[in-house]
């Protein structure tokens, strides 16, 4: 299994993967996952993190991040690990490599938002040193 960075020929493949789960959706205004025009605009701007594994030549998982650089904050958007090739170990090195990535780019502080009853993604992320912050409540406005 291999790490890298997601290339635009990657971008159909993910849309595929990350379309197919509601786990995405945060309010009801939110239609999930990113478009595949959504997707193919952030993977060609080189300010954030954008990560793929490749097992058996195709994309066993994504994990995709934003990082603002005049406040050093970058947001964990999404992290998937195909069925196939859950329990590997795969969501936990593309995490320790989103974090090495955003640390490179100069982030300080990494934060993201998850459904509750998520445990999966809470799991990986709180193994690799992330913590539960305080409840929130999210609230949105579409334009």
């Amino acid at each position: 299994m291999i790490i890298r960075k997601m290339q635009p020929g990657d971008v159909n493949e993910v849309y595929l993967l990350g379309s197919q789960e509601n786990r995405f959706d945060v309010s009801s205004r939110t239609c999930g996952f990113w478009s595949i025009e959504q997707l193919t605009a952030w993977v060609e701007n080189d300010n954030d993190v954008l990560l793929v594994a490749e097992e058996e030549g195709r994309v066993a998982g994504y994990a995709l991040s934003q990082y603002h650089a005049p406040t050093k904050k970058a947001v964990f958007e999404n992290l998937q690990v195909t069925k196939e090739f859950s329990n590997r170990g795969i969501g936990r090195d593309l995490t320790l490599e989103l974090i090495r990535g955003l640390s490179k780019k100069g982030a300080k502080y990494i934060c993201g938002v998850f459904k509750e009853d998520n445990k999966a993604i809470q799991s990986v992320l709180e193994k690799n040193g992330f913590e539960v912050g305080k409840r929130m409540r999210w609230i949105d406005y579409s334009i």
